[in-house]
């Protein structure tokens, strides 16, 4: 584990191309959880 490129497998698919930018955890984490909540209060109209 050198860092060497040239030493070692690197594999990408197409979906490399959608990556816009390298966010934090702390980011990716609040954006699940807002997300979660704008899904759970869209599912909610069904209920009430």
């Amino acid at each position: 584990m050198t860092g060497e490129v040239n030493g070692g497998v690197i594999t990408a698919g197409q979906v490399i191309g959608l990556i816009n930018g390298i966010s934090t955890c702390v980011d990716l984490i609040v954006r699940m959880v807002v997300d979660g909540r704008v899904h759970l209060a869209r599912t909610q109209r069904y209920f009430n």
